[in-house]
């Protein structure tokens, strides 16, 4: 892998030009091209894809971060050549982790990406979690699997659950959120016929009342909530409590706050 890494980027450009080149001939299409560094193309690279008139927007550097931070890493990436309009990609997200803490990360990170400027947004390609699966027991440095394995059980791990919620709750349409305090970390999402609507809530730190005020939208007063949460964040699913952290579903009255678990992971769907 890493001498793979070497070869694309001395020899990215050539490469990328041939593949263009092959690609229009037989009448593929678009393709979008990984750059392994986090620091993005470099000048010199830069210089030459240009010249070489490349799809530079298809050129994206794959970011390979820890439980979060792939957009401040791009921004760095996109600031340092400016007049370079490569996107970027977050391919892995190595947290070194399974538990509580990193469904927080996980639940913190995503509601960051909601949350990008249209500007950025529409250069970041795409996030992955690592791993998404992982065999119990095997454990080579980094024992972060959302789901784990054995031969007569599979079961999910908490940050597993952030990504089965926002799967079960999914709305198209982010609008603007503002009310994050220190520990606390939240988006909210519009349905399209703008009836539904949903907030995001990663909470790192102890309970804790929000304040709530929807703007341009009345909703009705009771909500379907899901709620991950346990008393540590270093709480885990083992084999013998698969389901020891495992999201509840109920409902709550929402008018003008919310109050979330310590260290929890919630979301609300309100309807109009």
């Amino acid at each position: 892998y890493k001498r793979q890494g070497y070869q694309r980027r001395v020899h990215g450009v050539e490469q990328v030009a041939a593949m263009e080149e092959r690609r229009i001939a037989i009448g593929a299409p678009e393709l979008f091209y990984m750059y392994p560094t986090n620091e993005g193309v470099g000048s010199i690279a830069a210089q030459n894809a240009t010249l070489a008139k490349l799809p530079i927007d298809h050129i994206m550097p794959d970011i390979h971060i820890g439980g979060g931070g792939a957009l401040g890493v791009a921004l760095d990436d996109f600031a340092r050549l400016p007049d370079f309009p490569q996107s970027a990609i977050n391919c892995e997200t190595n947290a070194n982790a399974c538990d509580m803490g990193r469904a927080l990360a996980e639940g913190g990170d995503l509601n960051d990406w909601f949350n990008a400027p249209p500007e950025l947004a529409a250069r970041m390609h795409a996030r992955t979690a690592s791993f998404c699966s992982e065999r119990s027991g095997h454990f080579d440095g980094f024992d972060q699997g959302l789901s784990f394995f054995l031969p007569n059980m599979t079961w999910i791990q908490p940050p597993g659950y952030v990504h089965a919620i926002i799967n079960q709750t999914w709305q198209d349409n982010a609008v603007t959120v503002s009310g994050g305090q220190a520990d606390i970390t939240l988006s909210a999402q519009i349905s399209d016929d703008k009836k539904t609507l949903v907030i995001r809530v990663s909470n790192w730190g102890s309970q804790t009342t929000i304040p709530l005020e929807i703007v341009g939208m009345t909703t009705k007063p009771d909500a379907a909530v899901w709620t991950l949460s346990a008393d540590v964040r270093s709480a885990v699913n083992t084999p013998a409590a698969p389901m020891a952290v495992a999201p509840v579903k109920g409902y709550a009255t929402v008018t003008s706050s919310v109050t979330v678990p310590a260290f929890s992971y919630s979301v609300y769907v309100l309807e109009a």
